[in-house]
């Protein structure tokens, strides 16, 4: 079950607390956009002492299971802000509850696959196209299905205009450089589709609410 621990449900309160544009949002619950605000409210929280730690990043691990033992926490960051909407507006999102990136691209329905074009607030999975298991398959086996790797964030814009489609995003467990060293929670300015970065390469985009209409 997904459910943000309150000190995290507080520091983002606070962190929203003076911006106009979210509080209308919660007056209007327009969860795609509380969403956003909630996101990018985060940017700057870093890790601390080593990878996969700090105060904040162990509350986002804490979000699905209960549980921080040092495991890559960009589901886990998506999970919390989308706990933080569903809690704040009373609603539910149709976003499967994981912190596995390639266990929520298996398990969220396929009507809630974005067609064409991600709007603001649509999240981005990436998944490693060389895990030799199909993710469409049953499951048999988590170890098996899940072995791939896999990493996620949400949309802030995206350029269908570009023969090579970019985006921007707020991500977790990432840093501004794009290098292989995970800070905490950046904007990126230049995520592709199709991103050519080690072997994650294949992307897919899902509504975070029913109120997303993309």
């Amino acid at each position: 079950m997904r459910q943000i621990k309150p000190a995290l449900f507080t520091i983002v309160d606070k962190k929203l607390k003076e911006n106009g544009a979210a509080q209308k949002a919660i007056e209007e619950k327009d969860a795609r956009s509380l969403l956003v605000y909630a996101a990018e409210a985060c940017v700057g929280e870093t890790e601390e002492g080593k990878d996969n730690y700090g105060t904040f990043v162990e509350l986002c691990q804490k979000t699905v299971d209960n549980e921080a033992k040092g495991e890559s926490w960009c589901m886990g960051f998506v999970q919390s802000m989308i706990s933080y909407v569903e809690t704040k507006l009373e609603i539910s999102s149709p976003v499967a509850t994981s912190e596995n990136c390639l266990k929520v691209w298996k398990n969220t329905h396929k009507s809630k696959i974005v067609k064409q074009i991600p709007k603001r607030g649509a999240i981005a999975i990436w998944r490693d196209v060389s895990n030799s298991q199909k993710l469409d398959s049953p499951i048999d086996s988590d170890r098996k299905i899940y072995k791939g790797k896999g990493h996620t964030g949400f949309v802030l814009e995206y350029d269908y205009n570009l023969k090579v489609k970019t985006m921007k995003t707020v991500e977790g467990n990432t840093n501004v450089a794009g290098s292989g060293t995970r800070d905490g929670v950046f904007r990126r300015n230049d995520r592709k589709k199709k991103r050519n970065i080690g072997k994650l390469r294949s992307c897919r985009f899902y509504n975070s609410f029913l109120s997303l209409n993309c």
